[in-house]
């Protein structure tokens, strides 16, 4: 029996997305180790394929547990 996808088109395409966000910061923590979260997060958020706001990138790496904030 195949699995039934309930999500709706939005949701699929806010997971790759977020998987997207999540697979770039992995690879420019690996490329640069040096850089400042912050840096790294302002080039994803600047992407094209993202177009989001640095506190959005943040949150999902936040929610994905790839960064966390020292407060």
């Amino acid at each position: 029996m195949s699995e039934l996808d309930l999500r709706t088109p939005y949701e699929i395409a806010q997971e790759e997305k977020h998987r997207y966000v999540c697979n770039r910061f992995k690879e420019l923590r690996a490329e640069f180790p040096s850089a400042a979260p912050y840096r790294l997060m302002w080039i994803i958020a600047k992407d094209d394929n993202v177009n989001m706001t640095v506190p959005g990138v943040r949150n999902i790496l936040e929610k994905n547990n790839l960064y966390v904030n020292n407060q």
